[in-house]
């Protein structure tokens, strides 16, 4: 019976996977190394916000910065956090080589990553592991727009793990989003 629910949950979540894909194609995510381990995208896409960084390096709104993604079907699926802390390290890593050598990104400052903190994960949890590998958490005033794009953007990644299943389901309260960012210089100083 187990096996009929799961084929239907699964066929009922093929839009989701579609979608993913579509937006994947739509933002120019693409990967930038073929190691299997590696759990991370990347794009190319303009600022969300102007800041400026711990070690000085300003960041205006619209410039052109490098977007880090979760890779869906691959971390979804990794079985413990210390493996995923290995995978993101190791990715990181990969992208600290790839960012030296690709033309593409010569003239790129900053490195951003969107993701939540939850009641699993919060956000002093992720501040710390932020810092550990070279990023920090923007400090950012949540306006309505704010709240309403995030509240879109958390049911996007609730059916991406309905989608990209890696065990028991969990439903997380208390969902922040974040943005987390490291200038290039920091980035390459801790994985490069």
């Amino acid at each position: 019976m187990s096996r009929v629910v799961g084929a239907v949950v699964r066929f009922a979540l093929s839009p989701v996977r579609l979608i993913d894909r579509a937006l994947i194609a739509h933002y120019g995510i693409f990967e930038f190394t073929d190691d299997p381990l590696c759990v991370l995208r990347v794009n190319l896409t303009p600022s969300p916000a102007g800041v400026v960084l711990r070690d000085g390096v300003p960041v205006s709104r619209g410039e052109v910065v490098a977007e880090l993604h979760l890779w869906s079907d691959r971390s979804m699926r990794v079985g413990n956090g210390i493996d995923l802390r290995r995978r993101m390290e190791r990715s990181f890593s990969a992208f600290g080589h790839f960012l030296q050598r690709d033309a593409r990104f010569a003239n790129v400052n900053a490195i951003l990553i969107r993701t939540s903190a939850c009641d699993q994960f919060p956000r002093p949890f992720v501040e710390k592991l932020a810092a550990r590998w070279g990023f920090e958490v923007e400090a950012r005033t949540r306006t309505a727009g704010n709240r309403f794009a995030d509240f879109w953007d958390n049911v996007y990644i609730i059916l991406l793990g309905l989608a990209y299943p890696s065990g028991r389901l969990r439903f997380r309260r208390r969902l922040e989003r974040l943005r987390i960012w490291a200038s290039r210089r920091r980035f390459l100083e801790f994985h490069a």
